[in-house]
This record gives structure tokens, C-alpha cells and sequence, in this order.
């Protein structure tokens, strides 16, 4: 359940983006078809969100799933999404 509230955080992080200043919105472009979209939806969406919500449904269904599993790949997917927001933030807008 906490996995689709992040879900559901950041759609209205993009929507803040995209209803924001230029550079803000250059940055959510970036996510939203630009150098970004493949790594945002492979590390922060499918490893970080799908995954574990998957293992941890498994895990209802009494599948043996180590705990450690979902955690860790939550943890990698915030990891990331922090990397990915810095880097496209920089890369929208350079001052020289």
C-alpha cells in the first residue's frame, strides 16, 4: 500500500514540475520522454516499486520470501530517483 502512495507522490511531483517554471518543467521532461526516462522507469518504477510490491504480495500469497529482498530494492529505487532528480535538475539548467 505504501509503494502505490509513493507511486501516487510522485505522478503529483511531475505534475508539480510540469506546472512550474521553464527550467522545472525542462527537468520533468527529461523523466517524461528525454535522457532520463529509461534509467527513471528500469531502476525507480519497475526495480524500485513493481518489484517489491510483487515479492510482497508473493509473500501474502505464502510464498518464502526473504525480507531483505523488498527492502533492499525499495532502498536501491529511492537511491536512485535522488540521483536521477539531482542529475536532471542539473542538467536543465546550467549556470555559467
Amino acid at each position: 500500500m505504501l509503494i502505490g502512495i509513493e507511486l501516487f507522490l510522485i505522478v503529483h511531483m511531475f505534475m508539480g514540475f510540469l506546472a512550474s517554471t521553464q527550467v522545472q518543467i525542462e527537468a520533468a521532461n527529461l523523466f517524461l520522454g528525454g535522457a532520463y526516462t529509461a534509467p527513471f522507469w528500469i531502476f525507480v518504477v519497475i526495480i524500485g516499486m513493481i518489484v517489491p510490491a510483487v515479492l510482497e504480495f508473493l509473500e501474502l500469497r505464502k510464498f518464502h520470501i526473504p525480507a531483505v529482498i523488498p527492502v533492499v530494492l525499495v532502498l536501491f529505487g529511492s537511491l536512485m530517483l535522488r540521483f536521477i532528480i539531482s542529475y536532471a535538475g542539473q542538467m536543465s539548467r546550467w549556470l555559467y
